[in-house]
């Protein structure tokens, strides 16, 4: 791992609580037949892989909802872990009244506190007009701001431009900017590009920059994606992905990730019972 470049240490989202069904952040966009298209945002071209991909634990978690509206809902989580502290959640959640489509409401609202600890997660979300949508994140940790992130898509036609600011700091002068834009280019191809820049005095040097390019194919229950990021002109990273839908119910993914001299080859089935 040595020889790997180092990845910036960029801004995580914080943990989100139990999201509605109803709630679609970031759809990935389907083989329509349609050549204009909105394809999503560019970190979300993996998506389809992403999503077939367990989350392993170690321990047992307790999750139980209750709505309390159509448009307020809490829950409560207990995990129970020998690698790490156990803990027990409050959460909540608010979906708005402005309906977007069928599917999305808006603005929305979800948080959780650990009450031992006093941590914080909470997200707002909010699309203002047919094209714009802002997501602010925020993350408090032993009473200290761990992550604050705020996260604005452009929906055009047949694009989307992001541009995300994480954890500015004007007395360090440091901060995160991540820009990424994604354009469908034919009714199955997606094409894309991100820039990231951090500055920290952290960082060696005091400041650097990745840029990566990337794209997605989708033909029928087909799904390629892949990107190349270049952390100079001698270091770089491949991440290609593969997906296919067999049928209602069973999934298939394939991720390949190199990095330096190391290479990783990971394959997943899902099979959902109905």
């Amino acid at each position: 791992m040595a020889s790997a470049p180092p990845t910036p240490p960029l801004v995580t989202p914080a943990p989100p609580t139990n999201q509605p069904a109803d709630i679609d952040d970031n759809k990935v966009p389907q083989d329509s037949g349609d050549s204009g298209r909105n394809p999503g945002t560019f970190e979300d071209i993996h998506k389809k892989t992403r999503d077939v991909f367990p989350n392993p634990f170690e321990g047992a978690r307790l999750v139980v909802n209750k709505g309390l509206s159509n448009h307020f809902q809490i829950n409560h989580s207990l995990t129970l872990s020998s690698l790490q502290q156990s803990c027990y959640k409050f959460g909540a959640t608010y979906v708005g009244t402005k309906q977007i489509s069928p599917n999305e409401a808006f603005p929305v609202l979800l948080g959780d506190i650990e009450p031992s600890s006093g941590n914080v997660n909470a997200n707002i979300i909010h699309q203002f007009t047919d094209n714009i949508r802002t997501k602010f994140v925020t993350q408090i940790q032993n009473k200290k701001w761990a992550i604050s992130q705020l996260a604005n898509d452009i929906r055009g036609y047949n694009y989307t431009a992001t541009v995300t600011i994480g954890n500015p700091d004007l007395m360090t002068e440091s901060g995160v900017l991540v820009a990424h834009y994604l354009q469908n280019i034919t009714k199955n191809l997606d094409m894309g590009a991100e820039w990231i820049y951090q500055r920290s005095p952290n960082v060696p040097g005091g400041q650097m920059g990745v840029v990566s390019v990337g794209g997605r194919y989708v033909r029928g229950p087909w799904t390629f994606s892949g990107n190349l990021t270049l952390f100079s002109l001698s270091e770089s990273s491949i991440h290609g992905c593969f997906h296919r839908k067999l049928n209602e119910s069973l999934q298939v993914s394939y991720l390949y990730i190199t990095l330096g001299n190391i290479r990783w080859f990971i394959s997943t089935t899902r099979k959902t019972h109905k």
